[in-house]
């Protein structure tokens, strides 16, 4: 078996497993599930990295008035990762 660049073989699939309920519960509405979501986008836990998924999550986080998704997105916007410069 391959072992996960990080040397622990099983911890992709338990990466994924993780993001795949923080996304059900993000698509229910939750904003903390929405927040793990953006952070799972952005540093690829369990997912493909995408700046631009991950200030999409972060902004409905953000919208119900969870403070570390709204600093988060306050971050993409400064960095320009993921969001229009517009």
């Amino acid at each position: 078996q391959k072992l996960h660049p990080l040397g622990r073989g099983a911890r992709r699939r338990m990466d994924a497993k993780a993001t795949e309920w923080w996304a059900k519960a993000a698509a229910q509405g939750n904003a903390d599930a929405q927040f793990n979501l953006g952070w799972c986008y952005r540093h690829g836990y369990g997912v493909e990295p995408s700046n631009a998924k991950a200030a999409m999550w972060y902004q409905k986080a953000a919208s119900q008035g969870h403070a570390d998704a709204q600093f988060n997105l306050g971050l993409c916007y400064r960095h320009g990762r993921g969001v229009d410069h517009s």
